[in-house]
């Protein structure tokens, strides 16, 4: 016994010290070690989504020469998309090291990212108009030889990113992310391990050391998930893993093990003719094959240069290989000459030309092979001519073994005498082949002749070749892609697509370059008649030009198509004669070529585009993307103070305005007054961010200046999808909150909204939030009519997100005035975050907001809403959250309307501001849910409101003869009870219609006039009971003034079921009124409606009971009459 007991107090004794240690972790033992640099991982595929959590073992070499090229270079990549050029979008993970200060060095992980918004960007400004943010940990060091689990956590919402190591924290650096959040653009280029995507030497990139395993996961995970993952290996099998892949130390393909199936390519950098027997295999036994040059600018230049002829040598092996590789056709993907000049030209005509009798072949122009002048160009050499767009003609078309190929049976020009534009056909053993060889951004004009070439020759299989056709990420370029095809007479690849490759059956590839890029890009995509077409993007130009500055001998590579007999199975290679190797494992690959595939998706890119329309009523804008909305947030933007960030002379920066804010008092106009936008289709945020139409608004001592869109926009009942709203001033984004408001439109002057639907949104706002309309504003007279501004028809899903951010300035303004906006509170709305002189009718929402106590007002439908406005018809189903009590003011919360503000005590902006007027609330339902889940009771002196309909109704104003402040045939169906952490608080006021009305202690003071409403039965709560109900509550029966602070008729506690028999027959009156007031159709029939019909349309399914309406291109459940 004394023998166990001795060991009992000895493990007791050794407990702290095991606590002191690390836990336990699944360490590996091995990953792949890319130290020997010419070999690395390529993701197969694009992740849907940005990671938020990264996490990785990874082991630096402790090898001393690994080491020093490492200390060399500062250095060396984990995972990264990043190729080079600053204006794209990527995100690149790596390990940096650098001196300690004492003859040794330091390593630790590092991150950054770029993501892309507006057509701002250029590699020379993008860290002021884009979301480059860059994170190094240098408190979370590496220990050469030793494995480390590490990872990485974007916080956007406390606007950070954390690094642990081992499962401890390390770092949290803070970080200002704009745009809400990383971008979805992020991840949309291809992604390497153990490398990047740039194209100088590979060797200098590469990691130092061992990877074992990466894990992506699109949400943050928490300190236990990670320790979690840090023990037991990471949870793959989460919902919200994007990819996880262990990497073999023998290398090798790798499976992802999430439910993504996103694999990991194993790639060597040069491949021998070995290596690529075992690639083949036995079985390869091509019948034909066609050649492709990539972009040759570089290699041309530096032959004119240097008197080389790599050009010239390329040619001769395809020429010399023609018959055992049986070459049937050539094609080159433009960019022939750098500089289009003379001396270029005739290097290309000579190298390219001794193809003439040995095989056909193309040459098309590139966008480099169209400059023109002397020295206006930056591609100009002084005292060089270059020479424009028809160089081509003076050279080859002059070539009449070149162009006797199309002026024959076999070929067509689009114009006589000019080999820009060509076509030739061929047959090889039964497959008839035509290839059309368009210009660089081919004109419509020029689109029209090839539709036509192609469709006479319907038993042809038709390749495109143009220079610039796929991006790098595997889509047709669009504007934002390339700069060199922006223009109204331009045809992008975009363009390219809908006009001309999909239209036909029998176009089945196409070939283009221009995209500098180190991999072959290839994409399927299904044409209109439901056939394949494989596009290809081929352009090695930028690996040329380091090898030839490093070694005078560029790559110099050829892609090989290689067709079976009847051209269905092709398998590509891209070989360099000039090396006599393969280019990449990952370049070497094979497809079928009817293999079944996707339809093409555009998604939209983040730029901005001016819309079709002038704006008046009869032609209004057009709105049919997300650019054109974004152009539209531009447009208010830069009209009303064009707040931007500029370079001073010391090398800083700062915010400035380029002119002044509008100022309506001195007679200034916001933007787009009297204009009108039409919205026609649903438009798809692809994932991206969009500014807030609007941002702005203060009316300090009588000088009003707005950032405020005024004009007139019609969604056409179709929706706005799939991304996130953020502020215009992204770099205030979580800071100063004073006038900035956020939402689709962040701020309205005069304006109509009308039959918009926001789903899955995410607005990330500050100060006034919401999310159609952040602040709706109107002039200061104290006599706006309330249709000054109008909402109508606007509905936010239950998908939709309010992130409604708020920082502290310290400022506490005017203590008497308890929800002082400017200063002390947040305040949120999904439809409008605070309505001044504003209608709101016919609006939805669903939303599931959460917010905590320094948003302290908020509601269903307008977080704040007064000054003459009018909300009808509304219905909120979503739910309400508090979170915390750290509030500075009394949160007041409601089912409709959390604050009737301005009133006699309450100014939302400032002291002196006169926006008096009174509020309707009419034909509204709630059935939204409100609770407070924290811990903490209200501090002292302040109080909670809730109310079904309306939260509190503070100190009403004397309303003149015509208006009242009307809360009529309004319900609420939710059973509100009280939370325990409030249990027995007399200052928690809860009321089904209205949470709490006063008692005015000021003359001239008004009721508020509630009638012909209902309520479930609630906890009712706060007030004196002698002058409250279940539905309203009171500070006494009348003020000093004889004044009731309710006046209530037909108010009542009614059941769930009778509310809602009740309500809908209200709703059927509404929707009878409105059709015979529009002329729209009452239809009949037996089961849903399935036909489309004119917007506002009516339909009754005689069986069911139920009721459609026709809005936007399909038909809406309204109600149904059965009950």
């Amino acid at each position: 016994m004394k023998k166990i007991f001795a060991i009992l107090l000895t493990v007791c004794m050794l407990l702290p010290l095991f606590a002191a240690l690390p836990a336990f972790a699944a360490t590996p033992t091995e990953g792949y070690d890319f130290t020997a640099n010419d070999s690395w991982y390529y993701v197969d595929g694009t992740l849907s989504d940005a990671p938020r959590t990264i996490e990785m073992w990874i082991r630096l070499s402790d090898d001393k020469e690994d080491l020093a090229e490492l200390q060399t270079e500062g250095r060396c990549t984990i995972f990264s998309n990043y190729n080079g050029f600053a204006s794209y979008a990527y995100l690149h993970v790596a390990v940096h090291c650098e001196s300690d200060g004492n003859g040794g060095y330091i390593y630790y992980p590092a991150m950054e990212w770029n993501g892309l918004l507006n057509d701002l960007v250029t590699s020379s400004n993008y860290k002021e108009h884009s979301h480059f943010r860059q994170f190094n940990f240098k408190t979370t060091p590496l220990t050469p030889g030793e494995w480390t689990h590490i990872t990485i956590v974007i916080d956007a919402e406390a606007s950070n990113v954390k690094c642990y190591k081992n499962a401890t924290l390390t770092n949290t650096n803070g970080g200002n992310i704009r745009f809400g959040d990383i971008m979805k653009n992020t991840v949309e280029l291809p992604f390497v391990i153990g490398n990047d995507n740039r194209y100088n030497t590979p060797d200098l990139r590469v990691f130092r050391g061992s990877i074992a395993s990466i894990s992506l996961f699109s949400d943050k995970r928490t300190q236990d998930e990670i320790l979690s993952d840090y023990r037991n290996g990471a949870d793959y099998g989460d919902e919200n893993a994007l990819a996880h892949w262990e990497l073999p130390a023998a290398g090798g393909d790798v499976v992802d093990r999430s439910a993504n199936k996103i694999g990991l390519s194993f790639s060597k950098y040069w491949l021998t003719e070995t290596d690529m027997q075992a690639i083949r295999g036995d079985n390869f036994t091509p019948a034909y094959s066609f050649a492709v040059v990539g972009d040759i600018q570089y290699i041309t230049e530096y032959d004119a240069k240097n008197g080389t002829t790599h050009v010239k040598e390329m040619h001769e092996w395809i020429a010399n290989n023609v018959g055992n590789k049986n070459i049937q056709y050539v094609a080159g993907m433009g960019d022939v000459t750098n500089r289009n000049i003379a001396e270029e030209w005739e290097v290309a005509l000579e190298a390219i030309s001794v193809l003439n009798g040995k095989v056909p072949y193309s040459v098309i122009n590139g966008n480099h092979d169209l400059y023109t002048g002397t020295t206006t160009s930056s591609h100009a050499i002084p005292g060089k001519t270059q020479l424009g767009p028809t160089a081509i003609d003076s050279y080859f078309g002059k070539d009449s073994a070149y162009i006797s190929q199309f002026t024959g049976a076999n070929g067509g020009l689009y114009e006589p005498g000019s080999v820009r534009n060509t076509y030739y056909k061929f047959t090889v053993g039964e497959t008839d082949w035509l290839f059309i060889n368009l210009d660089f951004a081919p004109s419509d004009d020029v689109l029209k002749w090839a539709n036509q070439v192609v469709a006479s020759h319907p038993e042809h299989k038709v390749v495109m070749t143009t220079h610039g056709y796929l991006h790098m990420d595997g889509t047709p370029i669009s504007d934002e892609d390339s700069g060199s095809l922006k223009g109204d007479a331009l045809n992008n690849g975009e363009e390219m697509w809908t006009k001309f490759v999909s239209l036909h059956e029998n176009i089945v590839m196409v070939l283009s370059g221009h995209m500098e890029s180190n991999n072959i890009m290839m994409k399927q995509a299904k044409g209109v008649k439901g056939n394949t077409v494989t596009q290809f993007l081929i352009d090695q130009q930028a690996v040329d030009s380091p090898y030839m500055s490093s070694e005078g001998k560029p790559l110099g590579l050829i892609a090989m198509f290689y067709f079976d007999q009847n051209g269905k199975n092709v398998s590509v290679e891209w070989y360099s004669p000039l090396r006599d190797k393969y280019f990449q494992t990952r370049n070497q690959l094979s497809f079928d070529m009817t293999a079944d595939c996707e339809e093409q998706e555009f998604p939209w890119d983040g730029i901005a585009r001016a819309p079709k329309g002038s704006g008046t009523e009869n032609d209004p804008y057009i709105v049919e993307s997300a650019g054109n909305l974004l152009w539209l947030a531009n447009q208010v933007f830069e009209a009303c103070g064009d707040y931007v960030r500029e370079k001073q002379s010391d090398g800083s920066y700062k915010y400035v305005y380029k002119h002044a804010p509008i100022n309506l008092t001195n007679g200034g106009e916001v933007p787009f007054a009297g204009k009108y936008f039409k919205q026609i289709c649903d438009i798809d945020l692809a994932g991206l961010a969009l500014y807030s139409i609007g941002y702005y608004h203060t009316s300090e001592s009588g000088n009003e200046k707005v950032a405020a869109f005024g004009g007139h926009y019609d969604g056409g009942g179709y929706s706005i999808k799939n991304g996130r709203i953020v502020p215009g001033l992204i770099q205030n984004s979580i800071g100063t909150n004073i006038n900035w408001s956020g939402g689709l439109f962040g701020c309205v002057w005069g304006a109509t909204i009308e039959n918009v639907t926001m789903d899955n949104i995410t607005v990330w706002s500050r100060s006034v939030t919401g999310g159609i309309v952040g602040r709706a504003v109107a002039p200061r007279n104290t006599d706006a009519p309330s249709d000054f501004n109008v909402i109508s028809n606007c509905h936010v899903t239950d998908t939709c997100v309010m992130k409604a951010l708020w920082k502290s300035d310290g400022k506490i303004s005017a203590t008497e005035y308890g929800y002082n906006t400017r200063y002390r509170a947040g305040v949120v709305g999904p439809i409008c975050g605070m309505a001044y002189a504003t209608t709101i009718k016919d609006c939805t929402s669903a939303v599931n907001i959460s917010v905590d106590g320094e948003h302290s007002m908020a509601g269903g439908i307008a977080g704040m809403a007064g000054y003459n406005s009018v909300i009808e018809n509304c219905v909120f189903t979503g739910s309400i959250t508090l979170t915390d009590m750290n509030t500075t003011v009394s949160p007041t919360f409601g089912g409709i309307v959390g604050l009737l503000a301005p009133n006699l005590e309450t100014e939302t902006m400032n002291s002196g501001d006169d926006y008096r007027g009174t509020l309707t609330i009419r034909n509204c339902y709630n059935s939204g849910a409100f609770l407070y889940t924290g811990t903490d009771p209200l501090p002292a002196g302040l109080e909670l409101h809730w109310g079904g309909i309306l939260g509190h109704a503070k100190m009403l104003e004397k309303a003149d003869g015509n208006r009242l402040y009307l809360i009529e045939n309004c319900y609420n169906l939710y059973a509100k009870a009280i939370e325990p952490a409030l249990a027995g608080n007399a200052n928690y006021w809860i009321g089904g219609i209205v949470g709490k009305a006063d008692a005015g202690n000021y003359d001239p003071y008004d009721s508020l006039t509630v009638k012909n409403c209902a309520s479930v039965t609630i906890a009712a709560n706060g007030g004196k009971a002698e002058a409250s109900t279940n539905e309203y509550r009171t500070t006494g029966l009348v003020s000093m003034y004889n004044k009731l602070p309710v006046l209530a008729t037909n108010v009542t506690t009614m059941t769930a079921d009778a509310i809602q028999e009740e309500w809908d027959r209200i709703q059927l009156e509404i929707l009878l009124s409105k059709t015979e007031q529009s002329g729209n159709r009452w239809l009949t029939g037996k089961g849903a409606p399935i036909e489309a019909a004119n917007a506002g349309d009516m339909y009754l399914d005689a069986d069911s009971g139920d009721v459609y309406q026709y809005m936007g291109n399909s038909w809406s459940f309204v109600i149904n009459l059965k009950g």
